[in-house]
């Protein structure tokens, strides 16, 4: 689900989970340091600490309003 937080607890996890959550946080690091370098230094510093999908959502919510009104 992309609204509740990546789990950090691995007491009861086997090894195979382990890995694929490692994996998992390191595409989403990687996408969100393209998404952040792909923009402007203002938006860089205000997505600074967000992941690429929270971006995504963010970025899609300010400039949809204002493309509907253009």
């Amino acid at each position: 689900m992309p609204n509740e937080p990546i789990p950090d607890d691995f007491e009861n996890s086997i090894y195979e989970e382990k890995v694929v959550h490692t994996k998992h946080v390191d595409n989403l690091n990687k996408v969100s340091c393209i998404v952040i370098a792909t923009m402007s230094l203002d938006l860089q510093n205000d997505f600074e600490n967000t992941w690429g999908y929270e971006i995504n959502l963010q970025l899609s919510k300010m400039f949809h309003q204002k493309a509907r009104q253009e």
